[in-house]
């Protein structure tokens, strides 16, 4: 087993499976990448990884930058992750739906 220098080290180094199970009778072979195994539990932290560290070496963002996304899912957990360990602020806007509850 390796030993990462970080956490972002560990993006992207996903386990592929074979499914072998899927398409019994076919004779093709299929693959499935198990992104779920990212730290932040999807394909998003690639897309934040490589957002941020190119906007960093463009010099685009440095470490006086606020990254400011709308997101309520995946992109903003990969952000936020991202941006906390490259020292960067983020504030995450989302917009909720309308729900009402009756108190009795």
């Amino acid at each position: 087993m390796a030993i990462e220098t970080g956490i972002l080290s560990t993006i992207g180094k996903t386990p592929m499976v074979v499914m072998n199970k899927l398409f019994p009778t076919s004779s093709s072979i299929f693959y499935a990448k198990l992104e779920m195994f990212n730290p932040g539990g999807s394909t998003k932290d690639r897309t934040a990884l490589l957002m941020l560290s190119k906007a960093m070496e463009e010099g685009k963002l440095d470490h006086n930058s606020t990254v400011v996304e709308s997101s309520s899912g995946n992109m903003a957990i990969g952000l936020a992750q991202v941006c906390r360990y490259l020292d960067l602020k983020l504030i995450v806007v989302t917009q909720l739906s309308e729900f009402r509850t009756t108190v009795k």
